[in-house]
């Protein structure tokens, strides 16, 4: 038993460790972001004193932020069902999800459904890229964990709707 507990530790220790690591990244990312983080690459219009237009400044595509409070509740609703039926009811993950997809992808071989809450989509997108990996996939759980404990559900459903689409 003992050889068999030491070469368990040999074999997971490392990974335990970079799992640590990439929470610990992840919670960095949460710590250190602000609502500006989620507002790059938007339109910015530039005014004068007196409140004129002088320019527009616009990424590759022409987009304004739009405040939580200015998003008709029907399309947030739409998304939220759509997107993350349990949105209000969970942390950052969903754990009855994450089995569902499992099991539907075993059973397919492949990847046929994904259980992406909307906060991990936005830590996906925002923060991570879009590289199918262990590794991102293990810190977006963790940054969404970490981003659910810093701003409240109409924000973060306010950042991805300004984000994701």
């Amino acid at each position: 038993i003992v050889v068999l507990l030491a070469g368990a530790g040999i074999y997971a220790g490392p990974k335990l460790v970079k799992i640590a690591k990439l929470a610990a990244d992840a919670k960095q990312m949460a710590d250190e972001s602000s609502v500006d983080t989620f507002k790059n690459g938007k339109t910015t219009v530039i005014y004068d004193k007196n409140g004129d237009q002088l320019c527009t400044m616009k990424a590759s595509k022409d987009m304004y932020y739009i405040d939580y409070d200015n998003i008709p509740a029907t399309l947030a609703d739409s998304f939220v069902v759509m997107e993350d039926r349990d949105f209000y009811n969970h942390s950052g993950i969903d754990i009855k999800a994450i089995i569902r997809a499992l099991i539907a992808n075993r059973k397919s071989d492949t990847i046929v459904q994904g259980a992406s809450t909307i906060t991990q989509q936005v830590a996906k997108n925002v923060f991570l890229t879009q590289e199918v990996t262990w590794d991102r996939k293990i810190k977006e759980i963790f940054l969404a964990w970490g981003l659910e404990k810093k701003y409240s559900k109409e924000q973060i459903l306010e950042f991805y709707l300004n984000n994701i689409y």
